[in-house]
């Protein structure tokens, strides 16, 4: 079985969790999260992004979370179908 796509594993866990989060992105080597969000929103899909702020070791830890509306899951694994 070939590696996934960034752009699939992203699809994949907007379908699977309803959301992605940048910094999941870049614990699997995705560094261009925002880009591939992109391609998948002139695609079709309807993603809300939203910051969040949570507390880490005493530290202010911001992150961006992509929503996937759920109006759009149904476009979300046809495009999945196609990319694996």
């Amino acid at each position: 079985m070939k590696p996934m796509s960034q752009k699939a594993f992203i699809l994949s866990a907007l379908i699977n969790k309803g959301k992605v989060s940048r910094n999941n992105c870049l614990r699997n080597y995705i560094t261009k999260c925002a880009s591939r969000i992109s391609e998948l929103r002139r695609d079709g899909l309807i993603i809300e992004p939203v910051e969040e702020r949570k507390v880490v070791k005493a530290w202010l830890s911001n992150d961006f979370v992509y929503y996937l509306n759920k109006r759009s899951l149904r476009l979300a694994k046809m495009m999945l179908k196609e990319l694996l």
